[in-house]
């Protein structure tokens, strides 16, 4: 039989190669990864240690600000950090459940591998985003289930949903395995999460129900639009790849072979049913959110990375699951999708991150002579990167940067903006999350005075018809 000689030494340095990339990546980067949520992120993990009630911002994710938090005092490179650490251990932890199903270890060598490969995945690391920690108490809640560590197992899934709004759907799954496994016992230490949470929200929310009845996604059909049923379908290569769509084919042709086995194994049926149905539950409700355009969904394809990592692991097993006379083959496949990974990365025009033509607009814009020479004014705006070149967080009280969204824009003008005050006006965010037609500014040239205008031919607006623009406004003295 041929052999690798000593496949022990293939995990870790995989998994150093996974890790090595992500920090190379993101010290060549000139932007982070995502200059909206990831900032956003950012900014409410770092102002919770002044603000702790932050800890419980809903959108935010109050238990991902809570680990996520010392991190994010060390900059937005902590929150990096803190998601490659969150990676490594997916990984390790993936390596264990793998083991336990006696996986050949160069098709577990590639496991990191197939992570990074995938864009989504990386660029939620980098970004400083929270399905990293969604995926990894995944695999991690998996793993506790295997070993039977039902109690453990039931407390980190109530706490899912105060990770990822999707945390719901894994809720709901563990309690049907533990009604299938006949832990009786161990079902109201699913409420865990949202007694230790609701409690405390009550005093900062006024709400008891403050989880359900503040849900941040609850906004008005069609306020991000909508698409086909098919589009997480075609978009496949953003967050599973190629390489792990191969994987996928394998493990679903091996599940094929060997169905009749595989349900009398008690094991791998509840973990595959664990992983299957989170993995595509999430991306069947993504879809119907996107093509009804409900719940404000964008149709982002990083939302289908969530229980990605288990998913591949899982198609992993399965293809183990072929005849050892077979392992030479699968061992062949393994080191070549490994090579042939390493070299797409290297080769990737995807990394690392340059800006795109809104993003190089809001940088400009952020260092102009207008924004400068307004030093100690307040400026109101709400594309997060603007804020974040200035060094700024504008979630914090006082701070000079405030993330603005009109209500009644004329009264705004003589109530809430003084003299001095900058507004700083993008094509992408004003009309939409900042509710604020151009006409409304450039109409009022009483009270408004525009300082500078910054352009592009792309479209990039909101409504994708118009050239990108940014401009900086002033408030007149009107003394």
């Amino acid at each position: 039989m041929w052999r690798l000689g000593s496949t022990e030494i293939l995990r870790p340095v995989t998994l150093l190669m996974g890790v090595g990339w992500l920090i190379l990546v993101f010290s060549k980067s000139t932007i982070p990864a995502d200059s909206g949520d990831g900032i956003q992120h950012f900014f409410y993990a770092q102002a919770s240690w002044k603000e702790p009630a932050f800890f419980l911002h809903h959108w935010g994710k109050p238990f991902f600000i809570l680990l996520s938090s010392p991190f994010a005092q060390l900059g937005f490179s902590g929150m990096v950090v803190f998601n490659i650490l969150c990676y490594s251990l997916t990984v390790l932890v993936g390596y264990r459940i793998m083991e336990r199903f006696k996986v050949d270890r160069v098709l577990q060598a590639l496991f990191p591998l197939l992570l990074v490969i995938t864009k989504d995945y990386s660029t939620t690391v980098l970004g400083g985003m929270t399905e990293v920690l969604f995926n990894l108490s995944i695999v991690v809640g998996a793993l506790l289930f295997l070993r039977q560590k039902y109690l453990l197992f039931a407390v980190l899934v109530s706490f899912m949903p105060y990770m990822r709004g999707e945390g719901q759907l894994p809720l709901l799954i563990a309690l049907v395995i533990l009604i299938y496994v006949r832990q009786w016992r161990f079902i109201p230490f699913l409420l865990t999460g949202h007694l230790l949470y609701l409690l405390p929200g009550e005093l900062v929310h006024g709400q008891f129900l403050w989880y359900f009845k503040k849900d941040p996604y609850a906004m008005k059909t069609g306020f991000y639009g909508s698409g086909n049923w098919n589009h997480y379908l075609l978009s496949y290569k953003n967050y599973i790849d190629n390489a792990g769509l191969i994987v996928v084919f394998l493990g679903t042709l091996a599940l094929w072979i060997r169905w009749k086995i595989i349900v009398k194994q008690r094991e791998l049926l509840l973990l595959g049913v664990y992983s299957y149905t989170i993995f595509l539950g999430i991306l069947f409700v993504h879809s119907y959110f996107w093509a009804t355009g409900t719940y404000a969904s964008m149709g982002l394809t990083r939302l289908a990375t969530q229980g990605m990592p288990l998913f591949l692991l899982v198609n992993l097993i399965l293809i183990s699951g072929f005849s050892i006379e077979r392992i030479n083959w699968i061992r062949l496949l393994s080191a070549g999708m490994s090579v042939g990974i390493v070299i797409t990365l290297m080769m990737s025009k995807k990394f690392p991150i340059q800006p795109t033509d809104l993003e190089q607009l809001v940088i400009t814009a952020a260092h102009s002579g207008s924004m400068e020479g307004s030093a100690g004014s307040r400026y109101f705006h709400f594309h997060p990167l603007l804020a974040f070149e200035q060094g700024d967080n504008p979630v914090l009280m006082n701070s000079r940067a405030v993330f603005f969204q009109s209500v009644d824009i004329e009264r705004e003008k003589g109530q809430v903006f003084k003299p001095g005050d900058l507004i700083v006006w993008d094509s992408h965010f004003g009309p939409a999350e900042m509710n604020l037609p151009l006409s409304a500014l450039e109409s009022d040239t009483t009270r408004i005075q525009k300082l500078e205008e910054f352009n592009t031919s792309d479209l990039i607006s909101s409504s994708g018809k118009e050239p990108g623009k940014v401009i900086i406004f002033r408030i007149r003295d009107q003394r």
